[in-house]
């Protein structure tokens, strides 16, 4: 199968790689995520109480994953704005790549009023006895709402391989040697994020692990999930950066 290009040679505008920026994230983004994870394992086990310290409400993990976030609704809307004001034909493909782009702004936009609870506490209201019932606290946050663990795991399966598997199956050698032709269709509608920012997001992959494996080795464990949502925000925050300089190259052709 040719690389995937458009009619005029150029690189499809569904695969989000540029060249001189995967160059120039590479190494630093596999290094930091590399260093991310070794930290927060070592903090861990040497410091346990710091460690969960670190990530009580509002501390400084939480601010941090907030700040990521914002970073990432800024880079990811700037070029979503961009793309839809491109001068190019908007036909149905076009198009749902546009929506994929749209997803990933959404849940850093969701993710963001999450972690603030909505401003719930900043605003000082208080919800509904109703609302009260369906939750398992006084939040607004989805997880803490009943009976939303299995829908909350398939979304965290469904994430983590559109953000770690398919940037390298649906691109040279694997989609050549495991995608069939029927499948290799589809490879035009599937929006590709760059190889470069993968170790981040397989990073928060590793300590949502690590968290899941709570239920079955030691409730300690649970304390990984903050942390798994700060490196996620980091990975985001990467991607809004990345897409942030590729609008300036006119990227969307």
């Amino acid at each position: 199968m040719k690389k995937n290009l458009d009619k005029k040679g150029r690189i499809h505008f569904s695969d989000l790689e540029i060249k001189n920026l995967e160059d120039k994230y590479r190494n630093f983004v596999f290094k930091s995520s590399l260093i991310s994870v070794f930290i927060i394992i070592l903090l861990f086990i040497l410091s346990p109480d710091f460690f969960d310290r670190l990530q009580y409400e509002d501390g400084y993990v939480e601010n941090l994953t907030v700040v990521f976030l914002v970073i990432a609704i800024i880079g990811i809307g700037k070029f979503f704005i961009k793309a839809t004001k491109n001068n190019v034909d908007k036909n149905w493909k076009y198009l749902f790549i546009m929506l994929q782009i749209l997803g990933f702004l959404s849940v850093a936009l969701y993710a963001s009023l999450q972690e603030l609870e909505f401003g719930q506490r900043a605003l000082g209201y208080e919800m509904s006895d109703t609302s009260k019932e369906v939750t398992k606290g006084n939040g607004m946050n989805l997880h803490h709402r009943e009976n939303m663990e299995l829908f909350l795991a398939f979304g965290a399966v469904m994430f983590c391989t559109y953000t770690v598997v398919i940037p390298y199956l649906f691109r040279k050698p694997l989609i050549d040697s495991l995608i069939s032709n029927k499948l290799m269709q589809l490879e035009s509608w599937i929006l590709k994020i760059p190889r470069s920012l993968v170790p981040a997001f397989l990073a928060g992959t590793i300590l949502a692990l690590l968290q899941a494996l709570s239920s079955f080795i030691t409730e300690e464990l649970e304390e990984f999930n903050e942390y798994s949502e700060v490196c996620f925000a980091y990975a985001f925050a990467l991607l809004g950066s990345y897409l942030w300089d590729s609008s300036y190259q006119d990227r969307f052709n």
